[in-house]
C-alpha cells in the first residue's frame, strides 16, 4: 500500500545511493507508435546532460516556430525514469533496487498532468503558448524537468502530435530543524501524493520552554485544482510567529487560492488569502508582558490581461488589476502598551494597477540550478499603481510607479534592472515616499573542461524622502550574508555584492557540489555613525549541494568574515542555510503592491 510515509524511507536511501538509484519502468515506450518513442528519445537528449556538456541558451519558442499553424491532433505522455540519471544518461542501476522503488514511488499521472495543460487537441500551434506551457510544467515543484515535442503526422500533413516528457522529483520528504538537540522540529511532506500534485504536510515541535511542549502544522496543497491553474492551500499551525500585531507566538487557520497569469495568452490571474490568528501565549510570559491578541487578515486581488490575440511574442500587452487587503485585529488588550504602535493598528488597502509589458523567456543551465533546465525572464515592463491605505490610523492617497527590465543573450548574459518609487499623498502633499533601484547581472556559464564557472554582481540603491509614519531603512540579512543590528538604521542605503560559482562534476552521495566565494558591501546613512553614514563589509566562502532528483532545497554551508565596521567589531560566522531558491523563472505581471524597501 502506497502511503506518504514510505517515500520519506526511500528519501533516505535515495541520500546513501546518489541520483540514480530510482527507476520506474518505461515500457510504455516501446508499446507507443515509433514517432512517440522517437520523441521520448529526443525529450531524453534535451533534459539530460554529460559530464562534458555545454550550456544550454535558447529561447523558450525556437523549437516549436516551424510548426506554427499546425493542428494538434493527439497528446501524448511519456515519463522519464529515475534510473536515468540527468546528468549521464548512460548510467543505470540494479533491476532489484529498481523494482523496489517501483513498487513505492507514485509516478505523476497522466490525468494530472493533463489538468496542468493550456494546449488541447484540435488547436492550432501557438509557439509561445506552447513555450510557457512547458515552462509551467517546469515550474510545479514535483516535476524536475519537462519538454514538449511536437511530431509532424506525415512531411506534408498540416497536423501534428504532441507528446509531453516529464522527469518526476522523489516527492517525499523529512526535514530536522529547531534548536538542536534541545528543541527539535520535524517536518515530514509528500509534494505528490498519489501522484496527483497534492502536497501534504506535518510538522511537529517539541520545545520544553513551551507550556505545552509539543506543537504542530498541517498543510495541504493542490496544483491547478480541477484544471482551473489555480493553486489552493489550507492549513494549521501552532507555531506561527507573528509578523502583523506584534510578535508572539500565534495559532493559525489559513486558506489561500492562487491562480498566476500562467501566460501573456491567458486572460485571468488572481489569489484570495484569508487568516485567523490568536497570540498564545504558550512560552509562560507573565501577563505584564505578554500581548493579548486576536486577528483575521483577508488578501483578494484579480487582473484582466488585455490584448492576447496578437502572435508576436514582442507584442506589448496591459494588464489591470485591483487589490483589497484587510487585517481586522478584535480582543486587543493593552493595545497602547505595545512597543511598537504601528503593529497595534488595523491595515486597510485598495490598490489598482495598470501594467504595460511584453515577456519571453529564455532556457538555459547553471544560474540557480546544478544543470536542470531553468527558464529566464527577459522584457520590460512599466506598471502605475494608486489606491487608498489606511495604516497608523490615518488614511491616505498612494501612488507609484514601476519599471522592470531583462535582457538575456544566447551566450548566457542575463542582465536585470529594477526600479520602483511610490508615495502616500495626503493634504496634496507626498508622505513617506521611497525610491528603489536594483541592478543584476550574471556572466555567461563559462566551460572550464567538466567545469562551468558564472558570477553575479548585483547593487541597490534605496532613499526615503518626506518621511512623517514611516521607519528607517536597514542592514536587512540579504543586504550583507547575516549581519543585522538594531543599530544600522537610516533613510539612504547602497549595497553590493559580487559571487563566483564553481559548479563541479563532483557529488557526495548523490548531492552536487559548488563551491562559491564572494564579497559584499553596505553604505547606509545614520544618525548613529560619527561621520554621518556607516560602512560595513563581508567576505565569505563556502560549498552548496543539492541532489536534482529529490525535493529537498540546495543546502549551504558557508563561512562569513566581517572586519571592523561602525556597528561592530571584526568577527566571524557560520551559517547553514537549507531549501535555497533554485528557479529563477519570474512573471512580470503581479498583484498589485506599495513600493516596499
Amino acid at each position: 500500500m502506497k502511503v506518504a510515509i514510505l517515500p520519506i524511507i526511500l528519501s533516505l536511501l535515495f541520500c546513501i545511493l546518489g541520483d540514480s538509484i530510482l527507476a520506474q519502468s518505461n515500457d510504455s515506450v516501446k508499446s507507443k507508435p515509433s514517432p512517440i518513442a522517437r520523441a521520448y528519445e529526443q525529450g531524453m537528449r534535451l533534459i539530460a546532460t554529460t559530464p562534458t556538456d555545454t550550456v544550454l541558451n535558447a529561447k523558450n519558442s525556437d523549437p516549436f516556430l516551424k510548426y506554427e499553424g499546425k493542428v494538434i491532433r493527439f497528446i501524448f505522455f511519456e515519463r522519464i525514469g529515475f534510473e536515468k540519471s540527468i546528468y549521464d544518461s548512460s548510467r543505470r542501476i540494479n533491476s532489484a533496487i529498481s523494482q523496489f522503488a517501483n513498487d513505492l514511488h507514485s509516478p505523476t499521472r497522466e490525468s494530472t498532468l493533463r489538468k496542468h495543460l493550456f494546449i488541447r487537441e484540435n488547436m492550432r500551434v501557438n509557439p509561445y503558448l506552447l513555450a510557457d506551457n512547458e515552462r509551467y510544467l517546469r515550474d510545479r515543484d514535483f516535476l524536475l524537468d519537462d519538454r514538449i515535442v511536437v511530431t509532424p503526422v506525415s512531411p506534408n500533413s498540416d497536423s501534428v502530435d504532441i507528446t509531453v516528457i516529464t522527469r518526476d522529483i522523489f516527492s517525499g520528504g523529512l526535514n530536522i530543524e529547531g534548536d538542536l538537540p534541545r528543541a527539535p522540529q520535524v517536518s515530514m511532506y509528500d509534494n505528490n501524493f498519489l501522484g496527483r500534485g497534492q502536497r501534504i504536510q506535518l510538522s511537529i515541535l517539541n520545545d520544553p520552554n513551551r507550556n505545552p511542549a509539543f506543537g504542530f502544522a498541517t498543510s495541504y496543497r493542490k496544483s491547478s485544482i480541477f484544471g482551473s491553474l489555480a493553486d489552493l492551500e489550507v492549513g494549521y499551525t501552532q507555531m506561527k510567529s507573528g509578523i502583523l500585531y506584534g510578535a508572539e507566538n500565534e495559532y493559525s487557520y489559513f486558506m489561500r487560492l492562487n491562480r498566476p497569469l500562467v501566460s501573456p495568452y491567458s486572460r485571468m490571474a488572481g489569489g484570495i488569502d484569508i487568516s485567523s490568528n490568536k497570540s498564545q501565549n504558550v512560552f509562560r510570559k507573565p501577563d505584564s508582558v505578554f500581548t493579548y491578541y486576536n486577528y483575521n487578515q483577508i488578501d483578494l486581488w484579480t487582473g484582466y490581461n488585455f490584448g492576447i490575440y496578437p502572435k508576436r511574442a514582442n507584442a506589448f500587452r496591459h494588464f489591470l488589476a485591483v487589490r483589497y487587503f484587510d487585517g481586522s485585529v478584535f480582543d486587543q488588550h493593552r493595545e497602547l502598551e505595545l512597543p511598537d504602535a504601528s503593529r497595534s493598528v488595523r491595515v486597510v488597502a485598495y490598490l489598482s494597477e495598470f501594467t504595460l509589458y511584453r515577456q519571453e523567456f529564455y532556457k538555459t543551465r547553471f544560474v540557480l540550478g546544478f544543470g536542470r533546465t531553468e527558464d529566464v525572464p527577459f522584457g520590460l515592463s512599466l506598471s502605475f499603481t494608486g489606491g487608498l491605505a489606511s495604516q497608523y490610523g490615518s488614511e491616505r492617497a498612494y501612488t507609484g510607479v514601476k519599471l522592470m527590465y531583462s535582457w538575456v543573450n544566447k551566450m548566457g548574459s542575463i542582465f536585470r534592472l529594477d526600479v520602483q518609487t511610490g508615495s502616500f499623498i495626503q493634504k496634496s502633499a507626498f508622505q513617506d515616499g521611497v525610491f528603489f533601484a536594483r541592478m543584476s547581472y550574471y556572466t555567461p556559464a563559462y566551460r572550464l573542461k567538466k567545469y562551468k564557472v558564472r558570477t553575479l554582481v548585483n547593487g541597490s540603491y534605496t532613499t526615503l524622502f518626506q518621511r512623517t509614519l514611516s521607519g528607517f531603512t536597514t542592514i536587512a540579512r540579504g543586504d550583507l550574508e547575516g549581519f543585522t543590528t538594531p543599530l544600522a538604521q537610516g533613510t539612504q542605503k547602497f549595497q553590493m555584492k559580487v559571487e563566483s560559482t564553481l559548479y563541479t562534476p563532483w557529488s557526495i552521495l548523490g548531492f552536487r557540489l559548488a563551491p562559491f566565494i564572494g564579497a559584499d558591501v553596505v553604505t547606509l546613512d545614520c544618525k548613529e555613525c560619527s561621520t554621518g553614514s556607516g560602512n560595513a563589509f563581508a567576505l565569505s566562502s563556502g560549498l552548496r549541494m543539492r541532489n536534482e532528483n529529490l525535493i529537498f532545497g540546495t543546502i549551504e554551508f558557508r563561512l562569513v568574515y566581517f572586519p571592523k565596521s561602525d556597528w561592530s567589531s571584526s568577527f566571524w560566522q557560520t551559517q547553514y542555510n537549507q531549501n535555497l531558491r533554485i528557479k529563477s523563472s519570474d512573471l512580470i505581471v503581479r498583484p498589485p503592491s506599495l513600493v516596499v524597501y
